[in-house]
């Protein structure tokens, strides 16, 4: 008895471990990196990252109208929009390169998306959205810095709404550069958000977003018939050890 209930066990292991996805994140930060600085931190959980999705686009803001719209089309059905309390002076697509409030990450180009909250208690977010369903999302961010209110969030929905937190480089570190990214196998995910939150109104935290990958999870599901066999040869094996423990 003992051997089969361990049996059962196994097999409803074994349902769970296929019937549930789980999000597992990919993050690495080099604190104070500016632009064409080495940063292998981020780029080894980007590595990381890429060799866990089948990487369908990357989104680079190269050839993008400078200045700020509150909705951009990023191309193959792609775009972002920016909602909130932005500082349109400032935030949208830029070409600029301060460590501090966010650069390009792409070797060879110059623009990114700089995220500029305005001097108010209140938010911003730009909200990714695809043209096929995703389940993979990764991006590098520039300029984060502790030193400044704010709380940088990830949204997104696989059915459910999930809200990721994304560490910032630590006080002192004059921003810098970090890769942040997501996987949630089997999800069907439209749309990603990030959201900075806070009292703006004596600081704000600027920062930019460069070099968005997404894509799908590079994942192999047991055909049923493979199950089945796992599953038969779990219990001839409890057969053959009953019979020797009846022995």
């Amino acid at each position: 008895m003992k051997v089969l209930r361990l049996v059962s066990f196994t097999a409803l292991l074994l349902s769970a471990a296929l019937a549930s996805a789980s999000i597992i994140t990919y993050s690495g930060d080099d604190p104070g990196v500016g632009p064409g600085g080495a940063r292998p931190n981020s780029d080894a959980a980007h590595a990381a990252f890429a060799g866990a999705t089948s990487v369908a686009g990357t989104i680079t803001f190269e050839g993008l109208p400078l200045g700020f719209s509150s909705s951009i089309d990023l191309g193959g059905g792609n775009s972002v929009d920016l909602t909130g309390d932005w500082d349109t002076s400032g935030g949208g697509i830029r070409n600029d390169a301060v460590t501090a409030t966010g650069y390009n990450t792409t070797s060879g180009g110059s623009e990114y998306l700089g995220v500029w909250p305005n001097f108010v208690n209140g938010s911003v977010s730009a909200t990714f959205n695809f043209g096929s369903s995703i389940d993979s999302f990764g991006a590098y961010l520039t300029g984060t810095e502790d030193d400044f209110p704010g709380t940088i969030t990830l949204n997104f929905s696989d059915g459910s709404s999930e809200t990721l937190t994304i560490p910032k480089n630590p006080p002192g570190s004059g921003g810098g550069v970090e890769f942040f990214g997501f996987t949630d196998a089997g999800a069907s995910i439209s749309s990603v958000t990030f959201t900075e939150t806070g009292d703006f109104t004596s600081g704000r935290d600027i920062w930019g977003i460069d070099d968005v990958s997404f894509g799908n999870t590079n994942t192999t599901v047991p055909e049923p018939g493979s199950i089945f066999l796992f599953g038969t040869g779990l219990a001839g094996l409890a057969g053959v050890i009953r019979r020797k423990l009846a022995k």
